[in-house]
């Protein structure tokens, strides 16, 4: 990620003297994510690190106290950028006057684009937390509100939602269409490289799923081939 992107101060870091400090902090920051991105790993050092960023090791001790609390100063960084991401995206205008599985298809498909689009900062996430509790808390912590801003979404269309426990339904859609996704783009291993074609039948799955859901019967399957019919789909 670029370091021009943020000059986050985190609770994991010291504050910054001088902007020419935090610049270089941002580059420690920049080299750790890509080496834990081409990696899969955190078991670089603050060596590899401070090479990659072409700066002193003074300047990472001036900041932090040990690598975790780097790489947790990295994690606050990438969460703060992703549910900025995760707000642009899910906040994205559809129609009130779009048909309810209208309305569903279109939430599925933004979900999927935040996913795509933050794949790699999920990646190193998870790879960040797999050692780290303190960090695992971080990550999943941004699971969480990005959890509440699909939910929150599918409930603006609450009186279309026929199963009998609308908040509950609308949680496990998300968790439907992030498990699914996840496996997708490999996100917690190996990863799936897929052509768009996939990804458009992997939408219309997810959609239809998540309609099934949350009518609670076959005729939320059926109202998305209706409205798909309509659409030429």
């Amino acid at each position: 990620m670029s370091s021009d992107e943020t000059t986050l101060g985190t609770s994991f870091s010291r504050p910054a003297r001088q902007e020419r400090s935090q610049q270089s902090f941002n580059r420690l920051l920049d080299a750790a994510f890509a080496l834990v991105s081409e990696t899969g790993s955190t078991a670089v050092t603050l060596a590899d690190v401070v090479k990659r960023a072409g700066v002193s090791t003074g300047v990472v001790y001036s900041r932090v106290k040990s690598k975790d609390d780097l790489l947790r100063a990295l994690l606050t960084r990438e969460m703060d950028l992703m549910d900025a991401e995760a707000e642009r995206t899910l906040n994205s205008y559809v129609s009130v006057q779009a048909n309810f599985p209208g309305f569903v298809v279109r939430m599925v498909e933004l979900l999927v684009e935040h996913l795509r689009v933050t794949a790699e900062r999920t990646r190193v996430a998870i790879q960040i937390g797999y050692a780290d509790p303190v960090a695992a808390a971080i990550g999943h912590a941004s699971y969480q509100r990005t959890e509440r801003l699909f939910t929150a979404r599918l409930l603006e269309r609450r009186d279309d939602i026929t199963h009998e426990d609308p908040e509950l339904a609308a949680a496990r859609a998300f968790v439907i269409v992030y498990s699914v996704v996840a496996r997708h783009l490999g996100l917690h291993g190996e990863r799936v490289t897929s052509p768009l074609w996939e990804w458009n039948e992997l939408i219309e799955d997810l959609s239809t799923m998540v309609m099934h859901y949350l009518w609670g019967n076959d005729a939320g399957a059926g109202a998305l081939a209706v409205h798909r019919s309509r659409e030429g789909r």
